[in-house]
């Protein structure tokens, strides 16, 4: 009883030879959300039986899939931003904490464990998300829309400026 968190006054009423509460509370050994309820009124149930599955959403971990290619440019630590199609217009922030040691055979994917706080429980078990890594690339990169490519079938080309009305073709 002891190791059950006993109330002591119940220990109390014992000693003096009261009958005892039909009912004992159980603290349990960790704060979160019920998500699983073995347990019934009147079962039995022997040392090490699970009685509920309880579950600490205040942080939630987050499965996402990187292509094989791009794995050089991710490392732990690194921060993401996480948005579920619940709340497309909330994105959470989130740490790579872990990257898998395996590529799947198929999909040629690796997958990274971001962690992600839960403050106000809007996460919830197999949400689908969108994750965005913040990895730096080293170098100068330059990004233009799809619509300023040229594609002549043999190179593509974007006009560089050069002021005045005049423009260089330059391939990219």
């Amino acid at each position: 009883l002891r190791n059950l968190d006993y109330p002591e006054a119940e220990f109390e009423k014992l000693r003096r030879g009261e009958r005892p509460s039909r009912t004992i509370v159980v603290p349990a050994p960790a704060s979160g959300t019920v998500v699983e309820k073995m347990a019934i009124e009147g079962m039995r149930y022997q040392p090490g039986e699970a009685l509920f599955r309880i579950v600490d959403t205040s942080v939630m971990w987050v499965l996402a899939e990187v292509y094989e290619q791009d794995l050089a440019f991710v490392k732990v630590g690194d921060m993401a931003k996480v948005t579920v199609n619940a709340w497309p217009e909330r994105p959470f922030p989130g740490r790579v904490i872990f990257i898998y040691p395996n590529v799947g055979k198929e999909s040629r994917t690796a997958r990274l464990r971001i962690e992600v706080a839960n403050p106000d429980s809007l996460l919830r078990a197999d949400m689908a998300a969108t994750v965005e890594i913040e990895a730096p690339i080293a170098g100068r990169w330059v990004a233009v829309p799809d619509s300023a490519v040229i594609d002549s079938g043999k190179r593509q080309i974007v006009l560089l400026e050069r002021g005045e009305g005049r423009y260089q073709p330059v391939q990219v």
